[in-house]
């Protein structure tokens, strides 16, 4: 779904978004899936974290929020988890957090300073389709 969303909306642009609801439709489906998996082991849900951050990356760079939004949640998710079942009564976890927290914001700050430099880098390697699907939505 997430792939025919793409090639529409690469498609000659028409007045309405009409691949919003597709993305919507395809990476919920997606992300709902795979976060009602019920798996045992921690390297599983590390991979899970892993795979919401690049739902992450994959939605500032194509521009829809929907992948951040669900990417969010899911990083949040696994947080819980840690917080709530891993590092139950741990002193550590509450200072790790608050260190993994600042350094959210610290990279954060810093893809603010350099975010034109790396998207065009990142956008560069991207077929000519998707670069004007991109250009296109930048300048409106």
């Amino acid at each position: 779904m997430v792939l025919v969303a793409l090639w529409v909306d690469m498609r000659p642009r028409q007045s309405a978004d009409y691949a919003f609801w597709l993305y919507l439709v395809g990476v919920t489906a997606f992300w709902g899936g795979m976060t009602l998996q019920d798996v045992n082991n921690e390297f599983s849900k590390l991979l899970y974290c892993g795979v919401n951050l690049m739902l992450m990356v994959i939605g500032r760079t194509l521009i829809r929020r929907v992948f951040v939004v669900l990417g969010a949640l899911g990083v949040s998710f696994y947080l819980g988890h840690l917080a709530f079942s891993v590092f139950r009564g741990s002193w550590f976890f509450p200072v790790a957090l608050t260190v993994i927290g600042l350094l959210v914001v610290y990279l954060g700050i810093l893809w603010q300073k350099h975010e034109q430099v790396a998207s065009a880098k990142l956008r560069a390697k991207f077929p000519k389709p998707l670069k004007e699907l991109l250009k296109s939505k930048l300048t409106t």
